[in-house]
């Protein structure tokens, strides 16, 4: 009776847990910033003209992130779920490569 009862329990932490992630924020990843360079290239190849679109993904080349955690203490009846509030700041650069151009010229089919 004691097992249903811690059973029945967890489960009903759980559901508050879940409940309160949903009214709140849900769950939340951080991640760095990402240049996005979408680019199309055309060239002929055995006299048909193509025509090849794709994106660059450029990572920085140095990030520095601080910031903040502020917790506190969502209650739900008998039920406490802490939730976490991040403040932060993020700083840094991007270096295009030189060879951009040469690299993207290597990369073409035919």
């Amino acid at each position: 009776m004691v097992g249903g009862l811690v059973q029945e329990r967890m489960g009903r932490q759980n559901a508050v847990a879940t409940n309160v992630a949903a009214s709140y924020a849900e769950p939340q990843r951080i991640a760095g910033p990402v240049l996005v360079v979408p680019y199309t290239e055309e060239y002929t190849v055995q006299d048909k003209r193509l025509t090849l679109r794709s994106t660059l993904y450029i990572l920085p080349k140095e990030i520095d992130a601080s910031g903040k955690i502020n917790t506190d203490v969502k209650r739900r009846g008998l039920f406490r779920v802490p939730v976490y509030t991040l403040d932060s700041n993020w700083k840094g650069h991007f270096e295009i490569p030189a060879d951009l151009n040469t690299r993207a010229t290597a990369a073409r089919p035919g």
